[in-house]
């Protein structure tokens, strides 16, 4: 029975199931900051992660290629390659509101002189901001505490499969498929710039108002005086930043809802 099992093309549709299923997840794991800030793409953790993903997958896929001709080598390639494509997409579409509060702290650590300052990044090893990572623990604590999870991050993977099934091949990328990529950065920058703004204005004030009196007065360590009075302005001002830091980011858990018809645009400009 063994042998008459391993003769069959069980072992390949297993082994295929297996690869395709967990394709898009992987790369999706990879990119998405809520895994590699908190180092959940190594290891055991990373596995047992993967297998949650991909295994409402399986049998589909499994059952759909038990029932197809055996797939040329050449089209697997492709379709593992189309499936990590695709995951990245969706990661760098869901992690986009991640990288923007970083950015954003960066952008205020940086003005007030803290740079310096970092912490060590566990996922990718790089340093980051003490501002950076602040945000980005809150916009974290908010996102898992509003449903995000299941609502947009569960509904936007597995929604992908509706529009972009597994075995289905992807359409040739254009041009206007490599603008909306640039589009994503874009928008990264953008919105990091924005949501620094409310830090950013006061300090360039007191920078601006220090400038002038020390013109007038020149007793007055201008250089000393605005690392510290910056660094009360921060502290002043983070409380009553953060409100409007989750609004932010519970506007944007709404307008993730959508990331599927995002990627098929992406996909298909």
């Amino acid at each position: 029975m063994t042998e008459a099992w391993l003769l069959s093309r069980a072992p390949e549709v297993l082994f295929l199931s297996l690869i395709l299923s967990a394709a898009r997840p992987l790369a999706f794991i990879f990119i998405l900051p809520l895994f590699t800030r908190f180092g959940l793409q190594q290891g055991l953790i990373q596995g047992g992660i993967l297998v949650a993903f991909a295994a409402p997958v399986f049998p589909g896929v499994s059952a759909e290629l038990q029932v197809l001709p055996p797939i040329p080598v050449a089209e697997i390639a492709f379709l593992i390659a189309k499936e990590l494509l695709v995951g990245v997409i969706l990661g760098l579409a869901l992690g986009l509101p991640l990288w923007a509060v970083v950015a954003a702290g960066d952008v205020v650590d940086m003005q007030r002189g803290a740079s310096m300052g970092t912490l060590v990044d566990p996922g990718t090893g790089e340093d980051t901001t003490l501002t950076g990572t602040l945000f980005f623990l809150v916009t974290a604590l908010v996102l898992i505490t509003s449903g995000w999870f299941t609502e947009v991050l569960l509904s936007s993977l597995y929604g992908s499969y509706v529009g972009w099934p597994i075995l289905q091949t992807l359409p040739p990328l254009s041009a206007e498929a490599g603008a909306e990529a640039l589009g994503l950065l874009d928008a990264l920058l953008r919105t990091g710039v924005i949501l620094a703004m409310p830090i950013l204005a006061p300090l360039l004030l007191a920078e601006i108002a220090l400038g002038l009196a020390g013109r007038y007065t020149q007793q007055i360590n201008v250089m000393f005086v605005a690392m510290s009075l910056k660094q009360v302005i921060y502290i002043l001002i983070l409380p009553i930043y953060f409100s409007a830091l989750i609004v932010y980011v519970q506007g944007e858990i709404r307008d993730l809802g959508d990331t599927p018809t995002v990627l098929e645009g992406f996909l298909n400009p």
